[in-house]
């Protein structure tokens, strides 16, 4: 896995959440790629991370049923939660 796919998450964090929900670090990675914006197809991912399109949606499955979620913006709010993302929305400032 690239190691810069998690900079600036705290290993600890990582760690943390590679044990308690039972993740793998390809899950890991993908949760973080698809929170990106815009959100990449499944084939794109499967071309960063080195893997068959099918194979991503293997990590999908697994990350939705480890996480109880069952939506890309569950996955999202959750990786916001953890800390594996930044949320860099405009709610709360001055327009």
């Amino acid at each position: 896995m690239p190691p810069q796919m998690f900079v600036g998450v705290d290993p600890a964090l990582l760690a943390t959440l590679l044990e308690r929900y039972r993740l793998t670090a390809r899950e890991c990675e993908y949760i973080v790629l698809v929170c990106r914006c815009p959100e990449p197809t499944v084939a794109e991912m499967a071309e960063h991370m080195d893997l068959r399109p099918k194979a991503v949606e293997t990590h999908r499955a697994k990350v939705y049923d480890k996480l109880g979620v069952g939506s890309t913006i569950e996955v999202l709010g959750k990786a916001v939660q953890f800390g594996l993302v930044r949320c860099v929305c405009q709610r709360g400032k001055e327009q």
